[in-house]
């Protein structure tokens, strides 16, 4: 027995040992999986009449002092926690603990008798939401109620910009849809709606926005986390926007503003982007896996990299002053339009393999390797000065511009595959032209025909 209870004693203690350890690391990994939920409050949005106080609650919160912070001061207050309704209006509510952010949408509301309701500034704006969603109005009394605005989702009063808005369609202030919080879709395309676009501002649940052509400034966009499109063209005076916190966008149009920056580092979800005809100096990309359009067309762009985009498969920059431009793997790209630019040079061997049109047009480049090119089908490379065009690595090229070409000597078309409905314009304005090299037989043809004028120029099947 003796024996038995010195044995015995050391294997309790190992038992004891391990359960220890077993609960540290238990507890370990609660905390660290705790830490692994993102801090939000219990309720995305809190409604308050003027003058009501509440404690909005915190879901997974480090612990630490939390710092609160108003939008709107005039609004509504925020003491340790401590909402306090003010005025009638919407306040965004923020709290911060170190680095986690959590965000609530307050309503503030103004009771008159026993049905509170939404004043407009814009009488028109009411009318035409109860022409698009007339069972919103439950009680039938003409107007609407914060309630009974939750029940709308959608609402589209766009134009296009050419268009001319009928006088009993056109909207002058959006103030009263910040009572509209399940807003999914608005589109206010032309309508001179301007800085009352502040009003739209706290509808955490739009997904699509389309305020192109309404006089907008400036806009604040980092409490509508889950927008996927926003249509922003047309502003000509918004110079800045913060896409930080719009990690879901997928659709970003922004053409014809005065933007002179883009981050895009957080838009890891962005499918097509089109600023055209803006101010851009410079875009800060990041990764971006379904990427498949980008235009930047004339803006003041003087360098582009781009790099890992699978999908993209138009690239147009054309109408900038870039004067170096940095491309790899872009294994989807169809289309590449840089026309109109400073460039001196450019480096298409890596991952060019799809591509199929290629504008160079109206550029600086001395020379161009086109031999990684199997599936060039169009090339418009004019007003270049390039002393050589070779173009014997791309079997399925048919259409050719290289025109104004002034220090052009020689053109290589011998790619073994020659198509009738080819088309080479490459005979005017290339005054040191002397020799293209052609397959035997129809092209041959062909290109004799186009020189005939110009006995300078040989045709020949050998280089």
């Amino acid at each position: 027995m003796i024996k038995q209870t010195k044995l015995f004693t050391p294997m309790l203690l190992l038992l004891k040992s391990s359960l220890l350890l077993s609960l540290a690391l238990l507890a370990s990994c609660t905390r660290e999986c705790s830490d692994m939920h993102e801090m939000t409050f219990e309720q995305s949005t809190l409604q308050l009449y003027v003058g009501e106080q509440a404690t909005p609650k915190l879901l997974h919160a480090p612990k630490a002092p939390i710092s609160w912070q108003t939008s709107n001061p005039q609004i509504a207050t925020v003491h340790n926690g401590t909402i306090t309704a003010v005025a009638t209006g919407t306040a965004i509510i923020t709290a911060t603990v170190q680095e986690s952010v959590a965000r609530l949408t307050l309503t503030i509301l103004e009771k008159k008798g026993t049905q509170e309701t939404i004043a407009f500034e814009d009488k028109q704006l009411l009318q035409l939401i109860l022409a698009q969603h007339p069972t919103a109005d439950a009680n039938h009394d003409g107007q609407l109620s914060p309630q009974e605005a939750l029940t709308v989702t959608s609402l589209k009063f766009g134009y296009n910009p050419d268009d001319q808005i009928p006088e009993d369609k056109k909207i002058t202030s959006l103030k009263g849809l910040e009572y509209f919080l399940n807003l999914d879709s608005l589109d206010v395309n032309s309508q001179p709606v301007g800085s009352s676009v502040k009003s739209i501002e706290g509808l955490t649940k739009l997904r699509y926005l389309r305020i192109g052509y309404v006089g907008l400034t400036t806009i604040n966009t980092s409490q509508m986390s889950e927008l996927t499109d926003l249509r922003l063209f047309g502003n000509k005076e918004l110079r800045q926007i913060d896409l930080s916190h719009n990690k879901k966008l997928q659709e970003l149009y922004c053409q014809d503003t005065q933007l002179t920056e883009l981050d895009l580092t957080q838009l890891t979800e962005l499918q097509k982007i089109l600023t055209n005809r803006s101010k851009l100096r410079k875009i800060t990309w990041g990764q971006h896996p379904k990427l498949e359009r980008i235009e930047l067309v004339s803006n003041q762009l003087t360098s582009l990299e781009l790099s890992n985009m699978p999908l993209l498969k138009e690239l147009h920059a054309n109408g900038n002053q870039l004067q170096s431009v940095q491309l790899k793997n872009l294994p989807s790209l169809q289309r590449l339009n840089l026309y109109q630019n400073q460039l001196k040079q450019i480096d298409l061997s890596q991952g060019f393999e799809k591509l199929m049109f290629l504008f160079l047009f109206d550029n600086a480049l001395t020379e161009i390797d086109l031999s990684h090119l199997p599936k060039l089908f169009k090339l418009m490379i004019s007003e270049n000065p390039l002393r050589a065009l070779d173009c014997s690595s791309n079997p399925t090229i048919r259409e050719i511009t290289a025109e104004a070409m002034p220090e052009m000597e020689w053109v290589n078309l011998k790619n073994g595959d020659y198509n009738e409905e080819a088309q080479y314009e490459i005979a005017i304005d290339n005054p040191k032209l002397t020799k293209v090299i052609v397959d035997a037989g129809d092209e041959e043809t062909h290109l004799k025909n186009v020189f005939k004028n110009n006995p300078k120029v040989q045709i020949v099947t050998e280089p």
